[in-house]
């Protein structure tokens, strides 16, 4: 029996190692004897799909009306896909978190419609059930050598830097150029969708700059709840200034030094997040951060090896990649940033003059409107 296809705008993935161009559209073939099967195991009953007509599609998803007979009687069942495109849709994982969610919502609101089933799409067109999942897991890889912050802890405590630790930042320095390095291939919208999401994430996401502070305590001595405000305000309009200004590259999300390991064959990174594409600036200015904040750790200002390591890091990304948009989004991630390394609950060692200089340096390089490595002091001023 023919399959038909599910059209969706959401690019297939690359891999690890192979710079391959994203396509610029995904088509899943499902086999309507699988889809007879799926519901045969779903309804416990022998089902036969008689056809599958496009029904219609809105903003957020496309309809098919599958028409099967169960027991000789005709029934019909709606299937729906995401469109993957605006909205936070771009990625396979957002439209799984949208139908989970839908599915597990309706059980409860009277009245609503029967969530019959919510499923995924294997390779070779299988049809896997979620329906019953509570919660989800994941299995990695034993990572091995030791976490770059263990170095940084190292030079802190020394004041020290060794050539093995040039090296180390440099070798960080150009895994990013590496990566950064494949470019989206996609339609304008897409880019524009995905560019718009990129900033407008790293205000709004739950584990980014709101979700961040929403989890400080309700008083603090190092910031009022007026100053997180005013930050929050200041992203918003700087948002939209360079929300459309994003030279678009593959990154990895959460470059902080507890996600880089050093072993013999180089470095091994873990737990890439929340965006495959976006600005550069969300990963350099990740890493990028922690050496001024191990600098105002180790002598209360940005000085000494950690200021060193800093300026090894940037310059050398910024001679070899002449990204356009790295000093105009790189504030809106340097407040996320700055957030995290400045959290109380997070990071209860450090003491609140520190606390006050990061956040100094949030409001300054957020006035700034742009990022300049050699001004950096003058933020913190």
């Amino acid at each position: 029996m023919e399959g038909f296809v599910l059209r969706s705008s959401v690019p297939t993935l690359p891999s690890r190692t192979v710079l391959l161009p994203m396509a610029r559209s995904m088509k899943k073939k499902i086999d309507e004897k699988e889809l007879a099967n799926h519901l045969t195991t779903l309804l416990k009953v022998q089902i036969t799909v008689k056809d599958v007509a496009f029904l219609g599609e809105g903003w957020h998803n496309i309809g098919y009306m599958v028409t099967y007979l169960q027991e000789g009687e005709e029934k019909r069942v709606v299937l729906r896909i995401a469109k993957g495109k605006e909205l936070g849709h771009e990625y396979p994982a957002d439209r799984a978190r949208l139908f989970l969610m839908q599915h597990y919502h309706a059980k409860f609101i009277p009245s609503h419609i029967a969530s019959l089933d919510v499923g995924c799409v294997m390779k070779g067109g299988k049809l896997n059930s979620l329906s019953s999942s509570e919660d989800f897991f994941q299995l990695v890889e034993e990572v091995k050598g030791e976490p770059y912050y263990k170095d940084l802890i190292r030079i802190r405590e020394t004041g020290l830097i060794t050539p093995e630790d040039k090296k180390k930042t440099m070798m960080l320095s150009d895994y990013l150029i590496d990566l950064h390095g494949q470019e989206y291939q996609g339609s304008d919208n897409e880019i524009l969708s995905l560019k718009r999401r990129h900033t407008r994430d790293c205000i709004g996401h739950g584990e980014m700059f709101i979700g961040v502070i929403d989890t400080y305590p309700d008083t603090t001595s190092f910031v009022t709840k007026e100053e997180l405000i005013a930050i929050a305000q200041r992203m918003i309009a700087l948002r939209e200034e360079v929300k459309d200004k994003v030279d678009l590259c593959r990154m990895h999300g959460d470059f902080h030094p507890g996600n880089l390991f050093f072993t013999g064959k180089g470095v091994t990174v873990l737990d890439a997040s929340r965006a495959l594409w976006g600005s550069a600036a969300d990963d350099v200015s990740c890493l990028g951060i922690n050496y001024l904040w191990y600098a105002l750790m180790h002598t209360g200002s940005f000085s000494g090896p950690f200021m060193d390591l800093f300026s090894a890091y940037w310059e050398n990304y910024e001679k070899k990649t002449h990204r356009k948009d790295l000093p105009e989004v790189s504030p809106l991630f340097f407040a996320f940033r700055g957030v995290v390394i400045a959290h109380p609950l997070f990071y209860p060692e450090q003491g609140d003059t520190v606390r006050k200089n990061v956040m100094r340096f949030i409001k300054n390089v957020l006035k700034a409107g742009t990022f300049d490595h050699h001004k950096v002091k003058s933020y913190l001023s």
